[in-house]
Order: C-alpha cells, then structure tokens, then sequence
C-alpha cells in the first residue's frame, strides 16, 4: 500500500514537472515568435532595403523596399544567388562590380559601396545606389549569412545636381556682369579673389598676393583716405562700398566700384570682408551708366542688390529683404499687420494690373510705380520666378534714376543729332566754297613766278614756293575735310560687300606704294560683310596705306586676319611700323591730328578720323594695340551679311 503511494506521487510529480516543462516551452516559443515577429516588422518597416543571404550567398529574405529597388519579389529571389537579384555596375564606366556580400562571406567585414555604383534592376532599370554589407553571426561568432542594407540616391543625387547648376550660373551671372570677387581677411591682411578681380585692377595675369596695403598702393594719392573712412563706416554698418581711382601699372587712371559685407567673430569683431569690384571707368567718363550694380548674387539673402520678395502660397507667408525694406520703408512687421499690395500700390487698378503679371509669371522684367511709406512714388522694374516647391520669387529694382537720365540722354542725343547735322553741312559748304580761292591763289602764284621769275631773287622764289607749297596742302586739307563730311552723305542701304574683293582693289590702288617699299601684303580668306562698299574700301586703304607710310624697316609686312564670332567679323591689320606710344592711341582718331612732323611722314591728319568714323557708321569700334617700335594692330568689328 505504501508503495503504490508512493508511485502515485512520483507519477503525480512527474506530470506536474511535465506541465511546467511544456508551459515554459510555449512560453519560450512564443517570446521566440514574438521576436521574430517583431524583426519581421522592423525588416520591413525600414526605410532602406534589406536582403539577406545564407552563407552561400543565396537570398534568404528581403523587405518591400529591396523588392522595389530590385524588381523581384521575395518568394521569386529566395534561393538565388545574391548576383543575380542585387546587380551591380560602376556608374562611369558601365562595368560590372563586385558584390559586396561576397566580399562580407569571405573576410567576414563590414563593406560599404564605393561612389557611383548603379544597381540594374529586373526590368533593366538603373538606380543610384548607396549601401553596407555586414557579416551576421551567431552567439559562438560563427558565420550564418551576411545581411545587405542599400538605399536609393536618386533624390540626393537631384540636389546635386540642382546645387552644381545653381553654381554654374552663379558663376555664368558673374561672368557676364564683368564683377570681379573678392574674400579679404582682415587679420592677415591677405585677399582671395577671382582673376577678373585682378583684370579690373589693371593686371594681366593673376597676382599671387593680394590684401588691403597692396590695394592701398595702387590707389590714387588723394582717394586713398576716402577708401580708409569708407571702411570705418563698413566696420559700423556692416556694409562696404566705394568708388575710387586705380593706377594700373601702365599709368593709366581707371575707376573702380567697389561693394563688401563684413564678417564678424563671436566677439563682434570684424574679421573678413567678403566682395565685389567692377570696373567703372566707362561710365565715369560718359555719365551714360544706368543704376550703379550692387551685390550679384550674394549667398545672404539680405545683401543682394535688389528687391526681393518671397510668397509662400502654402502659410500664406510673404518675406522682404533688407533692400526692400530699405528702397520703401515697408519692413516685414508691416506686412504681417497688412497687405503689402495694398501698401505699395494704392489704386484698386493698377495693384489688379500687377497682380495679373505676377500670377502670369511673365518672361523678363516689366515696369512698375511703387508708393513708399514716405508717399513718395518710385520707378521700379520687377520679374517673377516660380522655384519647384511652390514659392513664388519676385525679384526688383529701382529704376527711378535710369528713367531719369534716359529722358536726359534723350533731350541731349536729339540736340547732340541736331548739332551734327549743322556741322556736316557747314564742313560740306565751307570745304566746296574754299576750294575755289585757293584755286586762285595757285593758278595767280604760278602767273606771277611764271612771269617775273628771271627778275626775282633767289629769297623771292622761295617766298612763292611757300605760296604755291601752302596753297597746295590747303588744298590737302579741304579736300579732306570734303571727304570726311561726305562719309556720313550718302544715304545708301547697307549690302554685301566681298572683303577679299575689296582688298584686291585696294592692294591695286597702292602698287606703286607696294613696288616701291618692297612690301609684303598677307591676308587670310575673308568673308562677306554687310556694309557700304566704298566706305570699306576707304577703310582698309587708309590703313594699309600707314602700315605701309608710317615704317622705317627695308621690308614693311602687313597681315590681315579675321574672327568670326556672334554675327560679326572682327578684324585685325597688323605691321611692324614705327608703333604708337600708348598715350596716343586717342588722340590719333582726332581729325588733322598728327604725331610726326610733314617733313618726314606726309599727309593731312584725316585717314584715321575717317576709319573711326566708317566703323562707328557700321555699328562698330576701332581699337588699337601699339608697342612704339614694335609694330600696331588695328582691330574693328563689322557685322556679317
């Protein structure tokens, strides 16, 4: 009895250890479960694609992401080689790359993808790719498979692209508004700038060292302390601009503008100035310039030289810039409060008319009348950009003092018109009326020599050959003077004129002039221009006629070339004369001027004043390049038929 007690409490016990047994196996199963479940989730919750291999290489399991970026789905890549479901080349190259898992199943490392890797999906598809492949392990450390994570760069390759573009036409803008820049660093005293900086400054080729005492050097004596109060009150404001004369190292004074924006340390102390130049010498000299052009393209939005207006349309959000707010007196406080439309354009109409162009987003710029907080009215011209998120950009300026000085140019060019007109036909009547006296002192002075020539001595036959000599180069000077007033009388339409044609006629003219100096004439093929043809021929003879006149070497070369570029033809007549000292290169287009005296180099001061003036007639500008004693060039553009 005792023992079958006993047995039954050893079976007793032995079923409740049994129960407890399976209990902690389900318990175990189901924490196994949960937390399978669970990184299933994660696996495909992640944001990047995961692929999993087994120590083979072949995919185990993959998320809904690496199933997109691959083009497989789990069930169709499970037992494949990774290979053939991850498949990998090199951007550039288009070659096949190594991939990373075996590398991770080899060596067991962490691998991550070299740059411009594509992965090339089942459909063919090419993506850019970024990813890191780890070695999974178990808890003894040994290799169970290897886990792929990758994640598609499209989007960020896009911002890239978008940020390289945005600095090419940064670069392109500045480019085309002839601004040099410049970093300068006020504790060392030593600038970076860019080579037109350097341009602008009167060099060549690019200096190495650059700072505010090197600048100072080549500043104009007396515009020398401006410049140093002009930065004390940067220092304060935080904003630089001056305008000064340069000495460039040929001697000749030019005008620069100059516009920075100080950097200060955490102590508020300036420590760089960062910048623009532009060569303003032009405009110095004319008074023509149009509003003075401040900070390009300035990477802080409240430095840029105009007005600047950004809509977000999703908040209902308007911001101004500090140019705005300064061109208006209307301060991003007030518009928060009001509507800036209604602020800036007070009439019911013409703020409809504006609004209208703004939501058309019309191509270029259209002028507007802005109304101040003053109730002062300004003249300003506006173009709108809409960016790819939505905002709407508008971008203004000041057009107040332009209209200005355009009603001004345009008083001054209609009387300037007039007064040539009177000049031309003065020049015209008093070169035809002179030329008949001086017919008369000639024939009368020849009469008198003729006629009394054995009875006068050798002092008064000298005396006459004054005469007959003076009349003569009178006669010179007015025929010239008729020639040069004529050059603007003859009312003909431009046509096409053969440049090659022209010069054989020119070259035939001056034979004797060719035979008799030895010279040699070499020409490129050139092309057909549209202009007057005896306008060019006068041009191209005046000009081969001094390379020829104006040379002091046995053998006188002359060449002619040519560039075509943008619907002109840029011509270029070289020789290797006497050359030109650079303070004359001026004067020498200033009619019956002359830098040699008739003795030696005849003529009468007019062949240059004539070339000026055909190539300004055809829309053109004649420069010269001149080294004295080593030859000039002579460059104008005439435009292509």
């Amino acid at each position: 009895m005792p023992s079958l007690i006993f047995i039954s409490v050893i079976l007793f016990l032995f079923f409740i250890v049994n129960l407890w047994f399976i209990y902690k196996q389900k318990v175990i199963y189901k924490s196994l479960w949960e937390a399978k479940e669970q990184a299933r989730i994660t696996l495909y919750s992640i944001g990047d694609g995961v692929l999993i291999t087994d120590t083979n290489g072949r995919v185990t399991q993959m998320n809904t992401v690496a199933e997109h970026l691959t083009g497989w789905k789990e069930q169709d890549a499970h037992g494949r080689p990774v290979e053939e479901v991850f498949n990998i080349m090199h951007e550039e190259t288009g070659n096949k790359v190594e991939n990373p898992i075996r590398r991770v199943l080899n060596e067991a490392v962490v691998v991550d993808l070299a740059n411009h890797t594509l992965l090339v999906s089942k459909d063919g598809k090419e993506i850019p790719i970024a990813d890191r492949a780890s070695p999974i392990k178990t808890e003894q450390g040994e290799l169970s498979g290897a886990v792929l994570v990758f994640r598609d760069q499209s989007k960020e390759r896009a911002k890239q692209k978008m940020l390289e573009e945005s600095e090419e036409r940064q670069r392109l803008v500045l480019e085309a508004a002839n601004l040099g820049t410049w970093d300068l660093d006020l504790v060392n005293d030593k600038a970076v700038r860019s080579f037109r900086h350097d341009q602008i400054w009167g060099y060549t080729e690019p200096q190495s060292e650059w700072g505010l005492e090197i600048a100072m050097r080549n500043v104009v004596q007396e515009d020398r302390q401006m410049i140093m109060k002009a930065y004390e009150q940067g220092i304060k404001s935080g904003f630089l601009i001056h305008e000064n004369r340069v000495i460039w190292p040929d001697k000749s004074i030019h005008w620069i503008r100059a516009y920075g924006r100080f950097i200060y340390n955490n102590e508020n102390k300036p420590v760089r100035v960062i910048g623009i130049v532009e060569d303003i010498t032009e405009r110095k000299q004319t008074e023509e310039q149009l509003i003075e052009q401040k900070d390009l393209l300035q990477t802080i939005f409240d430095n840029v030289p105009a007005m600047i207006t950004v809509y977000d349309p999703q908040i209902s959000q308007i911001i101004l810039n500090k140019t705005f707010e300064k061109l208006t007196g209307w301060t991003n406080d007030d518009v928060k409060k009001n509507n800036i439309m209604e602020l800036v354009y007070p009439d019911p109409g013409y703020r409809q008319m504006v609004a209208d162009f703004m939501l058309s987003l019309h191509q270029g710029y259209k002028d507007f009348k802005m109304m101040t907080r003053h109730g002062q009215s300004i003249e300003t011209s506006w173009a709108n950009i809409k960016i790819d998120d939505g905002r709407q950009v508008g971008i203004g300026i000041d057009i107040t003092e332009r209209k200005m000085i355009e009603q001004k140019l345009i008083s001054t060019m209609t009387e300037l018109e007039r007064s040539n007109k009177d000049l031309e036909k003065f020049a015209y009547v008093a070169s035809h009326d002179l030329q008949e006296p001086i017919r008369m002192i000639k024939i009368y002075a020849e009469l008198l020599k003729n006629r009394f020539n054995e009875k006068m001595s050798n002092d008064e036959r000298e005396f006459f050959g004054f005469i007959t000599d003076g009349a003569a180069r009178m006669s010179e000077l007015v025929n010239a003077l008729l020639q040069y007033s004529r050059i603007n009388r003859s009312g003909k339409e431009f046509g096409a004129v053969d440049c090659n044609y022209v010069i054989e006629e020119v070259l035939d003219d001056l034979k004797f002039a060719i035979h008799d100096s030895e010279a040699v004439i070499k020409k490129e093929d050139l092309p057909v221009i549209k202009g007057d043809k005896t306008m060019i021929r006068l041009l191209f003879q005046n000009l081969i006629q001094n390379a020829i006149k104006f040379n002091n070497n046995k053998r006188p070369e002359v060449a002619i070339s040519k560039e075509l570029k943008d619907g002109y033809c840029l011509f270029r007549i070289k020789d290797n004369g006497i050359g030109i000292p650079a303070e004359y290169y001026e004067r020498i287009f200033v009619i019956f001027q002359r830098l040699h005296v008739r003795d030696k180099y005849p003529g009468t001061g007019v062949g240059l004043a004539l070339c000026k003036r055909i190539v300004e007639l055809h829309g053109g500008r004649i420069l010269v390049e001149s080294e004295e004693g080593r030859g000039s060039t002579f460059s104008f553009a005439l435009p292509m038929n």
